[in-house]
């Protein structure tokens, strides 16, 4: 079946259809009886109700016919699709197909190669963030692309516009998740920093970028995925934020951990409060897999636009791919295997989740307070 989401109104209906791809940003008229998403029936359960609330889609219909009466508004669109399919072919050739899956999810943003298992991995383990577009995706891409033009002699005006053309056609490829848009509006901030010679705040870019979202869909702040990026990325902030202040220079390996550790800190009641659990080792984990993210999502992404076009090439730069995938899935398997990797909560009250935010951020002003002093 093809997934469709089309504009009515103030909000968006997905249309479940078994015909043929139809063009993106076409005007079309679809027929059908609605079907509202379902609320869990048990507590814990899925809600598919909630999660397409996140996404401004109020209503499910299936047609077998759509009619066009005009066709697509946006060709570039098309033609991102079509490279992204070409970029899928090329690492599906080139790589393994459990490694494939995988490494398509964490360029593309699309999941439907991935294996079940994987993601089950990865997500119990803590390190499921690998697999959404987010700012270590867009900064490694962006920034690249940035960085090159200097050294090419290019003025900071000119690199800051086609890094920022770039960033905003990757992001038209790959879907546009609520991540992916975070990520991209706060390196844009950065890339329009650099064009004026400003200096560059990341919890402004977050500020600006939360609000941002809020206005284009007030409801993604119902979005599970909304809340754990901008958590997440907030606890990077801060964790960097602390290393400078209070720690000094500390080892590359001993940083990873402190900003994992941070990150766990501001997004641990919300895996409590959706998923009733939580990985003990995901620090850990993260402490030895993130200094080699970075590797794996260049080579990656060099990897696969190469294999689109010369494959041999392409196939050289993805080996090293396929190891570190490999050696990922071994070590998300050994931290489950460990004594308690998984501790089960339940779920904890609002008022316990609200209490223990406000305590957070209290310890962390106080503290840059007596800094000050």
């Amino acid at each position: 079946k093809t997934y469709y989401t089309i504009a009515q109104h103030d909000y968006q209906v997905l249309v479940i259809s078994n015909t043929n791809r139809y063009p993106i940003r076409a005007t079309v008229v679809a027929k059908g009886p609605l079907k509202q998403f379902q609320l869990p029936s048990n507590d814990g359960g899925y809600n598919e109700h909630l999660y397409y609330e996140g996404k401004n889609i109020a209503f499910a219909l299936s047609d077998d016919q759509l009619v066009i009466l005009q066709q697509s508004k946006m060709p570039l669109a098309e033609e991102l699709y079509r490279f992204r399919e070409k970029l899928v072919k090329s690492l599906q050739k080139n790589l393994s197909s459990g490694n494939a899956g995988t490494l398509i999810a964490m360029i593309t943003g699309e999941k439907q190669y991935l294996e079940e298992e994987t993601k089950t991995d990865y997500q119990e383990s803590g390190i499921s963030h690998l697999l959404a577009i987010s700012g270590t995706h867009l900064s490694i891409l962006i920034l690249g692309v940035y960085r090159s033009l200097r050294k090419g002699k290019v003025s900071y005006g000119k690199a800051s516009i086609i890094s920022a053309v770039v960033l905003c056609c990757f992001s038209i490829m790959s879907g546009m998740s609520v991540s992916t848009l975070r990520a991209g509006a706060m390196v844009l901030l950065f890339l329009l920093s650099q064009y004026l010679g400003m200096n560059y705040d990341a919890y402004t870019g977050m500020a600006v970028a939360g609000f941002y979202l809020l206005m284009v869909n007030p409801n993604c702040i119902l979005s599970m995925s909304a809340q754990f990026s901008f958590l997440a990325v907030f606890g990077a902030v801060t964790g960097g934020k602390l290393i400078k202040k209070y720690l000094g220079r500390l080892h590359p390996l001993g940083s990873t951990f402190f900003i994992s550790f941070t990150i766990m800190l501001f997004i641990l009641p919300l895996s409590l409060y959706y998923s009733y659990q939580f990985s003990i080792y995901q620090v850990l984990l993260n402490t030895l897999i993130l200094p080699t993210a970075g590797v794996l999502l260049g080579l990656g992404m060099m990897g696969g636009i190469l294999g689109t076009m010369v494959g041999a090439m392409g196939k050289v730069l993805l080996l090293p791919c396929d190891f570190l995938l490999s050696l990922y899935e071994i070590l998300s398997k050994w931290t489950l295997t460990l004594p308690k990797a998984i501790q089960i909560t339940g779920c904890p009250a609002l008022w316990k989740i609200v209490i223990y935010y406000v305590v957070l951020i209290s310890i962390l002003m106080f503290r840059r307070k007596n800094k000050k002093q």
